[in-house]
């Protein structure tokens, strides 16, 4: 019988993927900022775009354009940083259930709410991502809760 130490923990695999899913989707997010933007088409658009990157506004010093791509930027931090350090955080204790469970159960919830607002907010390509990983840390939280031993 394996040890716990060497046992894969009821959940552990959905976990993983939930990681994965995250790491991707900043790692996808990340790609588009290297992809050109097209022309604008129409007078409209053309002035929008003028106005996002020329003004600058007042107090903060920064254009629309900027802040925007700051805000995209750290989106892609907050999705691979936090699967990146749990990941490694299980590596090193990977028999232990309680940390899977608080592990899952956080990310189940960080992801919940992403959900929501980027149901909100985003397009269908960052919020099938995030619904995905919301998906694998929810079923990694009720595996690993579900084989909690009774106190």
């Amino acid at each position: 019988m394996p040890t716990t130490s060497t046992r894969t923990h009821p959940g552990s695999r959905f976990f993983t993927a939930g990681c994965c899913v995250a790491i991707l989707t900043g790692i996808v997010k990340a790609g588009t900022h290297f992809i050109e933007q097209p022309a604008p088409t129409t007078p409209d658009e053309a002035e929008l775009l003028r106005l996002m990157s020329g003004f600058v506004l007042p107090e903060i010093g920064r254009t629309t354009e900027q802040i925007l791509l700051g805000f995209s930027w750290w989106f892609c931090l907050a999705m691979v940083a936090p699967a990146l350090i749990s990941m490694a955080v299980r590596r090193g204790r990977a028999g232990d259930g309680a940390l899977l469970r608080t592990l899952a159960v956080g990310h189940a919830l960080m992801m919940g709410v992403g959900l929501v607002i980027s149901l909100r907010y985003f397009f269908a390509i960052p919020t099938g991502f995030i619904g995905t990983a919301f998906a694998c840390y929810t079923v990694a939280g009720c595996r690993a809760l579900s084989a909690a031993p009774a106190a």
